[in-house]
């Protein structure tokens, strides 16, 4: 429990996502004992999603752009609506490896068990969504009960990380981009991915009442979607912790 602590506190006091990344995602990891992959953000084409942090950020788009259509661990992870998945409970393991992705890629990293953390966004495939995603190698044991209870008990830290990092953008974003304080809030609750019932549920408005917030945000924002709103803040953030 002492890892968990150390993870829940790492998570606690990170204010940007270099933080989660540099601090709170190894001390998941020593939490796990497994291999910090990555931390990852969502991009509006989700093959174009870009990993941030982790031992193996850097072959995480060349899988996406590989691997995405045929993976069945891919198809485990955007499907599922849980927070926190261990992939191979999902799936039949000689379906895995008889793949062409675990036999071109898993089996070369030595990534033989899965397990993915989401802790910002309502799907993984939403633009912005952020997860931690760790391995064990085939010579350890697969990732369990034990691993996906500490894994819950560190996520709400993790979540709430999320929301001050990125949900410190919209004040910020009310001085530079004319934003109301109505916008911004409107704003932070659409960094989720929330559909437009969901904020008016969250904030307590009308669903009309959010529909022109988002437009106008959408317009000081110079943007034209709100995949393209979400990139922004994201990106903000981003520069931030640069």
């Amino acid at each position: 429990m002492r890892e968990v602590s150390l993870a829940i506190s790492e998570a606690a006091r990170a204010a940007t996502l270099a933080d989660i990344g540099r601090y709170a995602l190894p001390a998941m990891a020593r939490a796990l004992d497994a291999c910090p992959s990555f931390l990852a953000v969502a991009a509006a084409n989700f093959a174009e999603s870009e990993a941030l942090a982790g031992d193996h950020k850097d072959v995480l788009p060349g899988y996406l752009h590989e691997f995405l259509i045929d993976d069945p661990l891919i198809a485990v992870a955007v499907s599922r609506p849980a927070p926190v998945l261990i992939l191979e409970d999902h799936l039949d393991r000689r379906v895995v490896r008889a793949g062409r992705a675990y036999n071109e890629f898993h089996r070369g990293h030595d990534f033989e068990h899965h397990m993915l953390i989401r802790f910002h966004g309502e799907r993984l495939t939403c633009a912005g969504a952020l997860a931690m995603g760790f391995t064990r190698g085939r010579r350890l044991p697969a990732f369990g009960p034990e691993q996906l209870h500490a894994a819950q008990l560190v996520l709400p830290a993790l979540e709430g990380a999320a929301r001050r990092i990125l949900g410190a953008d919209p004040p910020a974003l009310e001085l530079d981009a004319g934003l109301t304080p109505a916008e911004a809030r409107v704003l932070a609750v659409l960094m989720s991915g929330a559909s437009n019932q969901e904020i008016a549920r969250r904030l307590y408005v009308s669903i009309p009442t959010v529909k022109t917030h988002v437009q106008r945000i959408l317009r000081k924002l110079g943007v034209t979607s709100r995949a393209q709103a979400i990139a922004v803040v994201t990106s903000r953030a981003r520069t931030r912790v640069g």
